[in-house]
């Protein structure tokens, strides 16, 4: 089954080992069979690193005895290889990786063209490549891994079952290349593929939210990316986030990560509307960008859409906050974005409640807590921080807030490389205080 994880893929080949080394390896080398001792069978059908263990032990014996010219040497390869890389994601051994990545490469050697077991072998020897890439950043793997995907969707017709998976194996590697390069072609192939993908998947089923959650991201960076961005991305992103949450419970580790995908779409779609509502009736085209975001001014529909986008987005990001742990990579993310809206709301009314302002300045500071010295986003929480605590300093007058906002901006200024593009607007927000 190309679907199939690493670790429960190896083990499916475990009965051809058992099968083999029992009735051909005697004869062939002269040596006893291998016999599975009592329970060991029941222990690495659960995937326990006991039967994972002994599963690449017995590939490793056969494979010492067995001919490379049998016919089956590629499929114990690979069943090695796999479980060589299930092994790699518990122990994290870079021995591991080097050497699944080599059994890979001689499985595809011995396999032809039309081996009925090709496509899984490519499609596992691509994903472990594109793991290789993860870690040494180098795109001679990534590159090698998109072009072992494409060679799989050729082998996997339209009708089969797994060719949805297939799709979206490229469009990550595709992904990945596009985070590096920022190439727009990678992007559109992305959202192409993506959207394939999902056609294959029948509504209602789990398995469709990783699908949905993939083409969100894909469309959501076309929004940032150029003009070929618009409201109407935006729209889909909102439906497709909807969708996914729909399947998930309450309790899926995944839905977080929706929640704050559907609250970010909700406020760019609540700033593209109020941007094209402060522009004349009869113009024809908005700002190009809002928040990075492009906009396009077919959507005037929008115009009267009320503050319920708005709402919303808070609504979504406060349920996100629940369901990430204080330990949680995103938490801090979260609690930017959250504080963005709330200032997007308080700026609506025309000014903030004290209780707003002091929950904005409270998600700061516990931002800025997760984001310690060294890490790449700590700059933006010290300047959101500054920005709150310089509202309330306005409206106190309290000395203190002065002088802590004032060492806040500072020290973002000091993380500012000289020639990045905002150390003029923070060095401008502090001048603002003195």
């Amino acid at each position: 089954n190309l679907g199939e994880e690493p670790l429960v893929a190896s083990f499916s080949h475990f009965d051809k080992v058992i099968e083999y080394s029992s009735s051909e390896r005697s004869t062939i080398t002269g040596q006893p069979s291998y016999k599975t001792p009592p329970g060991r069978r029941d222990n690495r059908r659960r995937g326990t690193p006991d039967g994972l263990g002994r599963y690449i032990r017995l590939c490793e014996e056969t494979l010492k005895h067995l001919p490379a010219s049998h016919p089956e040497s590629a499929i114990y390869l690979e069943g090695l290889s796999r479980a060589l890389h299930s092994q790699h994601f518990r122990l994290e051994s870079l021995d591991d990786l080097e050497r699944y990545i080599g059994l890979y490469n001689e499985a595809l050697e011995l396999l032809p063209a039309d081996h009925p077991d090709r496509a899984s072998c490519l499609k596992c020897f691509a994903q472990a490549l594109r793991g290789q890439y993860n870690q040494s950043k180098s795109l001679d793997y990534l590159n090698r891994s998109i072009q072992l995907y494409t060679e799989v969707l050729e082998l996997v017709p339209p009708s089969h079952p797994d060719r949805a998976n297939c799709l979206k194996g490229l469009a990550r590697a595709l992904r990945s290349r596009y985070d590096r390069l920022q190439s727009l072609d990678d992007l559109e192939q992305c959202i192409q593929l993506s959207n394939e993908a999902l056609k294959l998947v029948p509504t209602g089923r789990r398995d469709r939210v990783g699908h949905l959650q993939g083409l969100v991201w894909a469309l959501w960076k076309r929004c940032l990316h150029c003009e070929h961005g618009s409201l109407i991305d935006l729209e889909q992103c909102i439906r497709l986030c909807n969708e996914a949450l729909e399947l998930l419970p309450a309790e899926h580790p995944g839905r977080a990560s929706c929640l704050q995908s559907l609250a970010r779409a909700l406020r760019s779609r609540y700033l593209a509307v109020e941007a094209l509502d402060l522009l004349p009736a009869n113009h024809l085209s908005g700002p190009s960008h809002l928040e990075g975001l492009p906009l396009d001014s077919s959507n005037r529909h929008g115009r009267s859409r009320p503050l319920a986008d708005l709402d919303r987005s808070i609504g979504f990001y406060t349920e996100a906050l629940k369901l990430l742990p204080a330990s949680h990579p995103d938490r801090a993310t979260c609690l930017d974005d959250l504080v963005k809206s709330l200032s997007l709301r308080s700026r609506h009314d025309r000014c903030s409640s004290p209780v707003d302002l002091e929950g904005s300045i409270r998600f700061y500071i516990e931002a800025l807590e997760l984001r310690p010295i060294g890490h790449p986003d700590r700059i933006s929480s010290l300047e959101g921080l500054a920005r709150a605590v310089a509202r309330r300093y306005h409206r106190s007058g309290s000395w203190g807030d002065l002088a802590w906002s004032t060492q806040l901006y500072s020290n973002a200024l000091e993380l500012y490389p000289h020639d990045h593009q905002n150390r003029g607007r923070c060095r401008r927000d502090l001048n603002q205080l003195k």
